[in-house]
């Protein structure tokens, strides 16, 4: 990561982090001493990728800080032990990662303080070793310390350690050291997709990310495939599929779901023919790596998974993806007087039913009434996604919105803004005096005389 990069080296590397963080987060690795004001400039990255940030050293704590607040995952910091051992209390524990030369050179007591500093350790594997002493070391590394960072125990490998696939056959079995998920840390530049054999390429210096994930996983069944779950990014279960080792291939290869048709015996790239793919978002596998899940964002129109139309296996949406996704079919093709289609067209309209049903759950709130405080939400949360859509909003973009503020370790006070509530209140009053005289003008108009008695048939 360089600290000041162009545009397009911007767009070149978000490219190629989206392609790696399909398996699993991405560490950005700063290019130069990093710097607390770097942090702002890939915040964009941060909001749309899982990332971690560093090495960082662990003096200092304004650029971690930094780079937190921005949305890093975590942040990996280095530097003597004593040195880490003074972020005690400063940062969030949890999202601090300590890379460890040689973690079997600490005494238990200092491990025991570091894991009261820091949520996890990346270790450093033996280098100029062969491939059983590396499994060895971490082995003996996993089974003294792994207890103490028992969700955040890492191996940081060597690039030319053998071959390319002895590298990513160690991946899978440093992965299976406990039967449990130990991620292994890799330096960015040192990881591809895929290892092209077929082009006639022996081996290159680093991993191949396709071969790597296939060899954490393990499988039963005499066809060997692999049972697949399919979500959004919601974790909404859209159906249930295969996968095989070609077609996590080709599914990390070109970004899109592609599983195994075991009707067909042949790979089957989602929505080639009906037109509804699959973007990939990530693959995960389960705490038993003989299961994966596929996240995924639905496309096409219908943006359907089902053969029959739905969305999912299960039947159609509900709750506030229905809403969504109905608010952005409206968008598109409101039916004749629709009433959505009215808010989109008027924005006045929508503003002032913002601000009505914003008072509306204040009120309801007033009384604890908590059928009623449902109700007014679910009338406000309308007219908020109603307007989300209007600005060209999805509710991925709010999640993610979100998640990224969950992760700031800097808080504004949160006072409410004074002009703020001197706007809405003469706008609400500007409402009501036009409600009020809409009322008294119909009850100042006469009533219209009774309609005559129908005729008598003759």
């Amino acid at each position: 990561v360089p600290p000041a990069a162009a545009a397009g080296e911007v767009a070149a590397l978000r490219e190629r982090a989206r392609q790696l963080s399909y398996c699993g987060p991405v560490v950005l690795v700063p290019a130069e001493a990093p710097a607390a004001e770097d942090a702002a400039r890939w915040g964009d990255v941060l909001l749309e990728l899982p990332c971690r940030f560093g090495p960082v050293p662990a003096t200092e704590a304004n650029v971690i800080a930094e780079w937190l607040n921005s949305g890093a995952l975590a942040v990996v910091v280095d530097g003597p032990i004593d040195k880490i051992f003074e972020l005690h209390g400063q940062l969030p524990r949890d999202r601090l990662i300590a890379v460890v030369d040689d973690l079997l050179q600490l005494t238990r007591g200092q491990v025991e303080r570091l894991a009261t500093c820091v949520g996890g350790v990346v270790v450093k594997l033996k280098q100029d070793a062969g491939i059983h002493d590396i499994v060895e070391h971490g082995l003996t590394c996993w089974e003294e310390l792994g207890g103490f960072f028992p969700n955040g125990f890492s191996f940081l490998l060597d690039s030319s350690v053998g071959t390319a696939t002895d590298r990513a056959d160690l991946v899978g079995q440093l992965h299976h050291l406990n039967g449990s998920d130990h991620p292994i840390h890799v330096e960015c530049d040192s990881v591809r997709i895929q290892h092209d054999k077929d082009d006639g390429e022996d081996d290159f210096d680093g991993i191949a990310l396709a071969d790597a994930l296939v060899a954490c996983l393990k499988t039963d069944r005499p066809d060997g495939l692999f049972a697949t779950v399919v979500t959004d990014e919601h974790g909404v279960a859209l159906g249930l599929v295969y996968s095989s080792e070609s077609s996590l291939h080709a599914s990390l290869c070109c970004g899109r779901g592609v599983y195994w048709s075991r009707s067909r015996n042949a790979l089957w790239r989602k929505g080639d023919t009906s037109g509804a793919f699959q973007e990939l978002v990530s693959i995960a596998f389960d705490c038993d790596a003989d299961a994966v899940r596929f996240c995924v964002r639905q496309r096409g129109e219908p943006a359907s998974f089902c053969h029959q139309g739905w969305r999912t296996c299960w039947g159609p949406d509900t709750g506030l993806a229905h809403l969504c996704r109905t608010l952005e079919d409206r968008k598109r093709n409101a039916p004749e007087g629709s009433y959505t289609k009215r808010l989109f067209d008027d924005r006045a309209l929508l503003r002032n039913k913002l601000l009505e049903e914003a008072q509306e759950v204040i009120e309801a709130v007033e009384e604890n009434d908590p059928k009623h405080v449902a109700e007014e939400v679910a009338d406000l949360a309308y007219f908020l996604f109603t307007a989300c859509a209007a600005g060209g909003a999805t509710l991925e973009d709010v999640t993610n919105v979100l998640d990224l503020r969950s992760r700031k370790v800097k808080r504004r006070p949160g006072n409410a803004k004074e002009h703020r509530i001197k706007a809405a209140e003469a706008a609400l009053d500007s409402i009501n005096n036009a409600n009020d005289q809409g009322k008294a003008a119909a009850e100042s108009e006469p009533a219209p005389p009774p309609a005559p008695a129908p005729a008598a048939d003759v």
